[in-house]
């Protein structure tokens, strides 16, 4: 009797023993887990605020470049270009004969004035009359490359297949994995343009690829869009996207893909 006991009380040791090492075996793996998706959910959020941060950086850029290239870029530099040729000696030519102040009343002075500004005004009203309904029409009868309309489809598709989701979970593995799986997910045709930008941007980053997309895109379309210095020509050619451009004294800028057709002063 007493030998079942003692063998009733080994058995209950062992048990207990088990149990701990099983408990503290579980509890270090629990602070190891942890450990291990708290490392994660930082390194996401890191990867999250690169990536807002590239985003800016980018977006800002782009309307930098917008505005430049739709002709409305903004004076300030220029203002302080000339602020700093007027403050250094030298640097502007004096005319040997200057006008002579106008003279308002109460006897104050006002700022020079350019005498041959009105002269110069009449002579581009005169000579230089654009008719902006015969350049349009020369600019559309111009044929399209469907090469490049196809290549910019191509880059359209491949720019809507790279959505947030898919650039936030691919951008997280090594560039090599990165290739793999965008190989494994475009087509042939995508493939080449995948493959042309890896050569030609050893350091990719999967968010400056899918901006490269998505200007390639808009560069290679079948789309037109008419800057007019008169809203008349709005309403002229309503079968037209047009914008009204106040940087423009006379004419139409036309846009039409890649290229741009100068009818404008």
């Amino acid at each position: 009797m007493v030998q079942y006991v003692i063998l009733f009380l080994v058995i209950l040791a062992v048990m207990a023993v088990m149990n701990g090492f099983l408990f503290l075996m579980l509890r270090s793996l629990a602070r190891q887990l942890k450990e291990q998706v708290g490392a994660c959910f930082l390194r996401q959020m890191e990867f999250a605020d690169e990536l807002y941060e590239e985003k800016a950086v980018r977006l800002a850029k782009l309307r930098e470049e917008e505005e430049m290239y739709l002709g409305r870029a903004t004076a300030g530099p220029l203002e302080k270009q000339l602020a700093k040729e007027e403050a250094v000696p030298g640097m502007r030519e004096v005319p040997d004969q200057a006008p002579a102040p106008l003279r308002v009343q109460g006897g104050r002075r006002a700022g020079y004035i350019n005498p041959n500004l009105i002269r110069d005004y009449r002579y581009i009203k005169e000579n230089f009359r654009i008719d902006t309904g015969r350049a349009y029409a020369d600019v559309m009868k111009e044929p399209v490359d469907p090469r490049a309309v196809h290549y910019g489809d191509i880059c359209r598709h491949m720019y809507e297949v790279l959505d947030f989701d898919t650039v936030y979970q691919v951008g997280l593995l090594p560039v090599e994995q990165q290739h793999e799986i965008l190989y494994e997910i475009f087509d042939d045709e995508e493939d080449a343009v995948l493959r042309s930008y890896v050569e030609q941007h050893p350091d990719f980053l999967i968010v400056d690829f899918r901006d490269y997309l998505r200007m390639e895109a808009e560069m290679y379309q079948d789309r037109t869009v008419v800057l007019a210095a008169d809203p008349a020509f709005a309403r002229e050619h309503p079968e037209a996207e047009v914008r009204v451009d106040e940087s423009l004294g006379e004419g139409i800028r036309v846009l039409r893909g890649s290229r741009m057709y100068d009818y404008s002063i």
